[in-house]
């Protein structure tokens, strides 16, 4: 039995909050619920927006940015009907914890009547030609209409569909020991792997690996509302488990 486990980037920095934005924006919640079966059924209640009223920015880690274009921290917010519990992941370190810090103390209110509902925005901290940025990635439908720079549309390539990767069978006799393969690609304009090198591991890992990665799907990288392509590093472990 193999197993396949992608290396988690750390940053060690610690947070800090810089920004507020006051002016109050909407965002579409989404309500869960489950059937007399069993089955669980889900639906954007575009009726009944959940209004932020404050919003922080966190501050950008830094040197701490691992070496890529972004890093993509996911805020999910979770309503009780009592109080709304924020819940982030896809990232880790400094800019998981900056971004805890900051929507901790994000203000929503919901609407009358709202149950068992969740709204989430992304934190996008980007490192381009040594310029640091922060920014709140949403639907373009919730970008405040005060003109702040602090959002953009939901247009950064933060959560691929990705394509489950294998255990090459041709390692599987080899017995090799972990294998970390460093994987330096560029995301085309249609969120589309490409230029796909692997080095860093046995032979018998980079054909697969690179055919796989192939099949990965990206949102397109916005610059100035245009899509463009960019460079992306990833490291993948491979263990095989005895």
């Amino acid at each position: 039995m193999f197993t396949l486990l992608a290396l988690e980037l750390t940053a060690l920095a610690m947070p800090a909050i810089s920004t507020t934005h006051e002016t109050p924006w909407q965002l579409v919640p989404t309500v869960t619920r489950v059937d007399s079966v069993g089955q669980i059924h889900t639906r954007r209640k575009r009726r009944q927006p959940v209004t932020i009223h404050h919003t922080l920015i966190p501050q950008h880690p830094g040197l701490d940015i691992p070496d890529a274009p972004f890093v993509a921290c996911r805020a999910v917010f979770a309503w009780n009907a009592q109080a709304w519990t924020p819940h982030v992941s896809g990232c880790s370190g400094a800019f998981l914890e900056a971004t805890q810090a900051a929507v901790d103390r994000w203000a929503l209110e919901a609407p009358a009547g709202l149950h068992n509902a969740t709204v989430s925005a992304t934190i996008v901290f980007t490192n381009k030609l040594h310029h640091e940025a922060v920014h709140v990635a949403v639907d373009s439908e919730a970008i405040p209409s005060d003109g702040s720079p602090w959002f953009v549309a939901h247009d950064y390539p933060h959560q691929p569909h990705r394509y489950a990767l294998r255990y090459p069978d041709q390692a599987s006799s080899l017995r090799l020991p972990e294998q970390v393969c460093e994987i330096d690609m560029t995301i085309d304009t249609r969120g589309r792997p490409s230029d796909v090198q692997v080095g860093g591991c046995h032979a018998a890992f980079r054909a697969s690996l690179a055919d796989d990665l192939k099949h990965w799907r990206y949102h397109p990288y916005i610059v100035d509302g245009r899509a463009t392509s960019v460079p992306v590093s990833i490291p993948v472990r491979f263990k095989r488990r005895s």
